[in-house]
């Protein structure tokens, strides 16, 4: 005889079994959303925002960079050879303590994306939420994209490759 285990909780049963197997559906689910919306892949070369199409005509060793103005810019080596001084955790530090925000319970994930040039001059920062947004999400998050492009003069390249534009992806919690 099997016998399947029921644990009470807050006044609901759960069953292991069925449970784990919302837990695994959830996290393919959750992975596959995930994945196609961070970076588009090469079926599906473009990825927007609000103000249109940012990235596109992507391939393994480039893509294209649309800024909010519409300029195209060719970046090769497409992520990792930039860095915040500091490491990406002192950004995130430095932008949560510098963007002055109410407190919500809304945990929002926001990939940003930031042009560099040759200079590590910032030419555009763009995001894409993974959630839903909320209220008053355009002024929460134009304080965020404002405080990083004021990080200017804070980067570095990371590697001793050179390139014309250089593009740093990172992703934040947003609350």
């Amino acid at each position: 005889m099997i016998k399947h285990i029921i644990s009470k909780t807050s006044g609901c049963e759960i069953s292991p079994v069925p449970f784990s197997l919302i837990i695994i559906f959830l996290v393919f689910f959750s992975s596959n959303i995930m994945s196609q919306t961070i970076m588009p892949t090469k079926e599906d070369t473009q990825l927007s925002d609000e103000h249109g199409v940012f990235i596109k005509e992507m391939t393994d060793s480039s893509l294209i960079f649309v800024t909010t103005q519409g300029n195209e810019y060719l970046v090769h080596n497409r992520f990792n050879n930039i860095s915040y001084i500091g490491g990406e955790n002192k950004l995130k530090e430095d932008m949560c303590s510098n963007v002055d925000i109410y407190e919500s319970e809304n945990n929002i994930l926001v990939i940003f994306y930031i042009l560099f040039d040759n200079n590590l001059q910032i030419k555009d920062v763009r995001c894409i939420d993974v959630c839903p947004k909320v209220e008053n999400w355009d002024s929460i998050i134009n304080k965020y994209l404002l405080y990083l492009r004021s990080t200017q003069g804070k980067w570095m390249k990371s590697d001793n490759t050179s390139g014309k534009y250089y593009l740093y992806r990172f992703a934040g919690v947003i609350d």
